[in-house]
């Protein structure tokens, strides 16, 4: 078992996803709950805290003297993975053979996630040539359009004449799609009102739309803005603009914001230091290009370890949501990485591949579900995701025990 796996275990770290429970035990090629007595498999030492699938063929998939076992095709994909994981052919070939199998056969109850597992081919062996292009923009694109806030993360509070950050999560209401590519483009920007609805002169920056939007798809997006100069409460308005001018408003909506001045004496501002909103310190920007998956994961890694600093641990406890078989934060040093996702078999094959690698933290794998982790609360650091949320379900399915579900927060 990975040792920090094993570290998480005998500090009732994790914890029953059925009935959380800290009382966990590892034995043989399974954990158990000694509260609930449910069980999860334990495959390539990954727990699979999931492990909803279902075998939609019906092969006894290590049985290999079945016809439809180790197909020509299995084959050539266990080499190609083999290849692109350096593994040895010797002690690794049966347990990718395997993996391969459960991977082409296994499904799950939503469709979404049953590709998660089953496209391994197109993880590791895409359509040659293969460049990644936007779609065609509709002609009718930018044609009455119609926003809605679905939430914010702005705070409550802000400082006058300075400057806050936050996300919004806004959903396209209209009818036409929205796109920053076009003669005329569509970009999102933010501005203020005062109690007389009087539109306060501020210079909110423009955010170039990273994908077109269709009609009823919601998209979050890292938003800043300056705060007016004086006090009062305010309403902040998620807007439109069509060429970026202030006069192309099409939609807005809004919340609330009180404004506040700054802490003038030494008690105000030793009391605003504890009781400040949290913003994020850093703000990414959107370009027209799709980035190389490369590059763009080399600039979010930057980001993130220059986070990590400000924590000043010896050794920082990391879950990265949607790791797939490499985990960006793994080589990170002093770094203990917990890689979550939904797809064992990709977890598998990491690891495999990070338990020959000459680190002195490995990551640790687990299969689960990241909308209902099996973990204690203020149990990590932090948390880090690379470009995962396309692959997550538009909606959460009605079968997940959501009604008050956990959630992950670090430390």
């Amino acid at each position: 078992m990975n040792s920090f796996l094993s570290e998480l275990l005998e500090n009732n770290i994790i914890i029953c996803p059925d009935c959380r429970s800290d009382r966990m035990r590892l034995a043989d090629t399974q954990i158990s709950c000694r509260e609930c007595g449910h069980q999860w498999p334990v495959r390539n030492d990954v727990p699979d805290f999931f492990n909803q699938y279902h075998d939609t063929t019906g092969i006894h998939r290590v049985d290999p003297t079945h016809p439809d076992h180790g197909s020509e095709e299995d084959r050539e994909l266990i080499d190609i993975i083999m290849r692109a994981l350096a593994l040895d052919h010797t002690d690794h070939y049966e347990a990718v053979k395997d993996i391969v199998s459960r991977a082409r056969t296994w499904s799950c109850h939503d469709q979404a996630l049953s590709a998660e597992i089953n496209h391994l081919k197109d993880r590791f062996a895409p359509a040659a040539h293969t460049v990644p292009q936007h779609p065609d923009i509709p002609a009718t694109a930018n044609s009455a359009p119609s926003i809605e806030l679905v939430r914010h993360y702005f705070p409550e509070k802000a400082v006058a004449g300075g400057r806050i950050r936050g996300n919004i999560r806004v959903k396209n209401t209209g009818v036409s799609t929205w796109s920053s590519r076009t003669s005329v483009p569509l970009y999102l920007s933010m501005f203020w009102t005062d109690h007389d609805q009087t539109r306060i002169d501020l210079k909110a920056d423009l955010v170039f739309l990273p994908v077109d939007i269709v009609p009823g798809r919601s998209i979050s997006i890292p938003m800043h803005t300056p705060v007016p100069l004086k006090n009062g409460t305010y309403r902040v308005h998620a807007c439109l603009l069509l060429r970026g001018e202030s006069t192309g408003v099409v939609s807005q909506c809004g919340f609330k914001i009180k404004v506040v001045s700054p802490p003038s004496t030494v008690k105000e501002k030793f009391l605003s230091f504890f009781i400040r909103p949290s913003t994020p310190s850093v703000c990414p920007i959107f370009k027209a290009a799709i980035p190389d998956y490369g590059q763009d994961h080399a600039a979010g890694l930057g980001i993130f370890t220059s986070q990590l600093k400000k924590l000043d641990r010896r050794f920082t406890h990391v879950l990265e949501v949607g790791s797939g078989t490499h985990p960006q934060t793994a080589w990170l040093p002093q770094c203990k990485v917990v890689a979550l996702d939904i797809s064992s078999p990709m977890l598998e094959l990491g690891s495999l591949f990070f338990a020959q690698q000459s680190i002195p933290l490995k990551p640790a794998f687990m299969c689960a579900d990241a909308f209902y982790p099996p973990f204690k609360e203020e149990s990590f650091d932090a948390i880090a995701m690379f470009s995962a949320l396309p692959g997550w379900p538009p909606k959460i399915p009605q079968s997940w025990p959501l009604e008050n579900p956990p959630s992950i927060k670090s430390r």
